[in-house]
């Protein structure tokens, strides 16, 4: 099978393939890249924390690097790193990847490496209790910091008793009660061939770069994964407020969305980009900040998951003005859950937003990311075309009904 458009153009679907293992691999080849990137993502993240091991997702992240049976810690950050390259990883509520960029010609070390590190890492004893501090550190910054931690505290609100309702870091406590042992225990758990996408992006033909990266990535299980956590959902309606003495009030207003499978995504997703998207005209920071003044900042975002969904609205604003702010924010909600927009006026938001997704694509990083994240997903990656008529297809109604499911928030306010 040969990729649609090996150079990558707007509207290309990368070569895709999943192995008799059950390892899926994608390659968006372009034979005039000097730059490569292999990434693996696989389908563990902080949901599958088992109780009283919050964090121990983040923390195997962290600590993946830090030594397998057959490298030094010295020997994995230079690998890449003397090449040019990087290695680097993150963790989600529902994934963690691994990756690295590099001039091309290396795809192959890159490769092993990365496979070596998911397949074999030890967590050495030594290793791990620096990196435990690195992280203790880290949530005790993070903490410090109300208008960046309020998004996951409401999330821990929003799905308590759930497997989402604790945040990826966890606590000092938990991240201090992980052992190695620990970590090699979820890392065989959960990192198998069924459960990991490998991505390439750069110059190799598909079926070079697919043969090696099924090659490079033999030695992982291919027992499938059992044990996993039960499904969450979305609590009752909520409001809390702490007070922490704050110089600002920073305040979320949150509803249900719907999960990554759900048909009526796309409606929430454009919803949640005109009412507070990265653009200067998106809804309210026009309403709150353009016209009064009141907001340094004020965001809007979904989170999607495998069963549920959360979209929410985000500002920091003087304490006196959160009620005026708040009300501010339903009525530019209820305009659009009582009125459907008129045809201009939701072709020019259609047309804002596909125009975003494709500036977004021109980062091949990102691109392969997303391929990838597609992949795990739903197990196939849709072009952009094919994104972009989905989004042209949402209706006024579809929009409206999206709408109307964020008039009755929950309110968590830090001040």
């Amino acid at each position: 099978m040969q990729p649609n458009n090996p150079k990558g153009a707007p509207g290309h679907i990368p070569y895709s393939f999943t192995a008799p293992s059950g390892l899926r691999i994608v390659c968006d080849c372009n034979p005039d890249a000097h730059v490569e990137y292999v990434a693996a993502m696989i389908d563990a993240g902080s949901r599958d924390d088992p109780e009283g091991q919050e964090g121990i997702a983040h923390l195997v992240e962290h600590t993946i690097f830090k030594g397998t049976s057959k490298l030094r810690s010295s020997t994995i950050i230079n690998t890449m790193e003397r090449l040019g390259g990087e290695l680097n990883a993150y963790t989600t509520k529902e994934l963690t990847a691994v990756y690295s960029v590099f001039p091309a010609g290396h795809a192959r070390k890159a490769a092993n490496l990365i496979a070596e590190l998911i397949s074999d890492s030890q967590f050495p004893d030594d290793e791990l209790e620096k990196e435990r501090e690195v992280v203790i550190d880290e949530i005790n910054s993070y903490l410090d910091i109300p208008a960046e931690n309020i998004f996951d505290e409401f999330e821990d609100l929003a799905f308590a008793a759930t497997p989402l309702g604790h945040n990826i870091l966890g606590s000092a406590d938990t991240v201090r009660s992980i052992t190695s042992a620990h970590c090699r225990t979820y890392l065989a758990r959960l990192y198998r061939a069924g459960s990991v996408v490998v991505a390439y992006s750069g110059p190799l033909p598909p079926h070079k770069a697919s043969r090696m990266l099924e090659k490079a990535f033999g030695s992982l299980s291919t027992d499938a994964v059992e044990g996993r956590e039960s499904k969450a959902q979305f609590a009752p309606t909520f409001r809390v407020e702490r007070q922490l003495s704050l110089h600002q009030a920073n305040v979320v207003m949150g509803a249900p969305a719907p999960s990554l499978v759900d048909t009526s995504r796309y409606a929430m997703l454009l919803l949640v980009n005109m009412l507070g998207g990265p653009s200067m005209n998106s809804r309210l920071n026009i309403a709150l900040r353009e016209k009064r003044g009141l907001v340094y900042s004020v965001e809007s975002w979904v989170n999607m998951y495998a069963d549920t969904g959360v979209a929410a609205v985000y500002f920091g604003c003087d304490p006196s003005d959160v009620k005026r702010c708040m009300g501010l924010v339903s009525r530019e909600i209820e305009k659009l859950a009582t009125a459907p927009l008129s045809p201009a006026s939701l072709m020019a938001a259609k047309r804002q937003y596909i125009g975003q997704l494709t500036v977004a694509s021109d980062n091949r990083e990102s691109r392969l990311l997303g391929y990838a994240r597609q992949m795990l997903h739903y197990g196939r990656i849709n072009a952009s075309a094919d994104t972009a008529a989905i989004i042209l297809d949402i209706s006024a109604e579809q929009l409206r009904q999206a709408a109307e499911r964020l008039t009755a928030p929950s309110v968590l306010i830090m001040q």
